[in-house]
């Protein structure tokens, strides 16, 4: 005797250019829409639940959400050694190199792998004029000001190499990781001033992704069903998620 499938339609919902769910897209048909920017949520009801947790820092301007596929972010790749500091730079990889005049470049000897994904942060203090560019693993980022992540999918052996402005007065630290592959990365203009504050934002902005708590200090976690881990990354998979700059 022939079976009916009583679940014949999946549920997708749409993303503005912002990174958030448009309000009432909601729809259900058999497959994603190819116009938009698209994802597969639950539907109905089943199956169980995935825990996820990451640390996260009390106060983020401008928040994004990175979802990771694969497994988690590796260890700090750069050390004290492989530093060269051009004319106008001091400091140390620990402390921070300072910069005060003139365009030589900071750069380390970290050759990236190609193909590999990575996260470079950097964080500027002290700056009251000019900005930086970046280069690392044939991706180049001009502009910087202020801290920020940039995610690299490396497409050279380039190495790290920081270039200022003349008028550039502040001091940069640097820190490069390993990620695995980046599926999903949710950007918001919103920012918090505490974890409760962030988990509110979260919640408010991606309920679509399962459901934000803190159990304290910087902790932060993400449950979700089967249905929404495997609409951004395969069950045979780990997922990983972080949310920072």
């Amino acid at each position: 005797m022939a079976s009916i499938d009583k679940r014949p339609l999946k549920a997708f919902v749409r993303f503005d250019g912002t990174g958030r769910v448009v309000s009432s897209s909601l729809i259900l048909r058999r497959k994603m829409p190819k116009v938009g920017k698209w994802m597969e949520i639950q539907g109905y009801e089943c199956c169980t639940d995935s825990t996820l947790t990451t640390t996260v820092a009390a106060a983020i301007t401008n928040f994004k959400v990175r979802f990771y596929c694969g497994g988690s972010i590796g260890s700090e790749l750069l050390s004290s050694t492989g530093w060269t500091a051009g004319t106008g730079w001091t400091g140390s990889f620990g402390a921070g190199y300072a910069h005060s005049s003139g365009t030589a470049a900071l750069s380390n000897s970290l050759a990236a792998v190609i193909g590999q994904q990575y996260i470079l942060n950097i964080t500027i203090t002290g700056v009251s004029a000019g900005s930086v560019t970046v280069a690392f693993g044939g991706v180049t980022t001009s502009g910087i000001a202020a801290s920020t992540n940039i995610d690299i999918l490396a497409t050279s052996v380039g190495n790290l190499v920081i270039t200022p402005l003349t008028a550039f007065n502040g001091t940069v630290v640097v820190s490069i990781k390993k990620t695995p592959a980046l599926v999903l990365t949710l950007a918001s203009s919103q920012s918090s001033t505490t974890v409760a504050n962030l988990v509110t934002r979260l919640n408010a902005t991606y309920p679509v992704l399962g459901t934000f708590s803190t159990t304290g200090g910087t902790n932060l976690t993400l449950v979700m069903t089967d249905a929404q881990k495997q609409a951004i990354c395969s069950a045979q998979k780990a997922l990983s998620f972080t949310v920072s700059i």
